[in-house]
């Protein structure tokens, strides 16, 4: 039995069969391990170099010079690029077989605070006077400054208890009875459904679409939306000249309050939660957000210790002017 041909076929066969097996598997081995090399792609990263790249969960990469090719394996990539003194950006791309795709980054400056030799003067508020036209007997509407007494807009009575606060392009009666003036329309708008007798300073912004203020006995300040006459209580128990207004309608103000990181990111500043408790940090300068109620901490700086007087930001607020105790200073955003 041990010489049957048929039997001896057969193992013949298996051994044949074995082979092409094993063979399949060293030859699967070696596509994957290939494979592991030829499957990838190449992100190439223009920016001003030096700079670094994480791979999020993999390699980091020094780049010396522009542009900076990394390699990677097919798939979408988080990436966290990092340069010194600049805020660090993250981001993703998405990596093709054998292709390369470009991915152009531009890197902000951290801010930084440095001494000035002065600081220039508050242009923002204008101061407006409700008086009695002698005319007509109703009450207008004037710039204090103007020697002709020009009105802007009329109103039949006069407004018991009035404060107001305006700029080049609004203005704002704030008392029981409130009312949002468009000194370029020359309109008047009443305010329904909110006493705003008790404020006691406050600033529009530079749209005009709202005013932040303070009231007699609340350590908050407060924030009115004049489109939608809804005012709320902001986080912020700073005095009104810690704040200033700057464009896209945000607030810059600066606090010695503790705050909690949370919320969301904007161009690289972490999303912070204010609480209602000074504390002996490191005095804080942030940016606040109406449109979505978000707070941002732009930088805290040892180099100060005493709150600022005033915040003096430039029209593009990419540059803002204090003064704390005797020196000048400003901060590069």
């Amino acid at each position: 039995m041990d010489n049957d041909p048929i039997d001896h076929a057969r193992k013949q066969k298996g051994m044949r069969n074995l082979g092409v097996i094993m063979a399949l598997i060293v030859l699967l081995s070696i596509l994957f391990f290939f494979w592991g090399f030829i499957n990838r792609g190449t992100i190439n990263i223009i920016g001003e170099a030096p700079f670094s790249v994480e791979v999020y969960g993999g390699e980091t990469f020094q780049c010396e010079y522009m542009p900076c090719e990394i390699s990677q394996k097919r798939g979408i990539k988080d990436l966290i690029i990092t340069k010194e003194d600049h805020k660090t950006i993250i981001t993703s791309a998405k990596v093709k077989l054998w292709r390369t795709v470009d991915l152009e980054i531009e890197f902000n400056k951290s801010p930084q605070i440095v001494q000035a030799q002065s600081i220039p003067e508050q242009t923002g508020d204008v101061e407006y006077e409700l008086i009695e036209d002698s005319e007509t007997g109703n009450y207008k509407l004037i710039e204090a400054k103007d020697p002709e007494e020009r009105a802007i807009v009329y109103f039949p009575n006069k407004v018991e208890g009035a404060a107001i606060f305006g700029n080049k392009n609004y203005a704002l009666v704030a008392s029981e009875n409130s009312y949002f003036i468009d000194n370029r329309l020359k309109t008047r708008q009443k305010l329904t459904g909110l006493d705003l007798s008790n404020i006691t300073n406050g600033k529009l912004s530079l749209s005009g679409n709202y005013f932040v203020y303070s009231e007699k006995n609340s350590q908050n300040l407060r924030l009115l939306n004049i489109n939608e006459n809804k005012s709320q209580e902001l986080l912020l128990i700073n005095e009104i000249p810690q704040t200033a207004w700057i464009y896209n309608d945000y607030i810059i103000f600066v606090t010695k309050q503790s705050y909690q990181l949370g919320g969301g990111d904007m161009n690289g500043s972490e999303g912070i939660i204010p609480v209602n408790e000074v504390s002996s940090k490191d005095l804080t300068f942030g940016i606040y957000n109406p449109g979505n109620d978000d707070y941002f901490n732009i930088k805290s700086f040892s180099e100060i210790t005493e709150i600022p007087e005033s915040l003096i930001p430039t029209i593009n607020g990419k540059t803002i002017y204090f003064q704390s105790g005797e020196g000048y200073f400003k901060i590069e955003l």
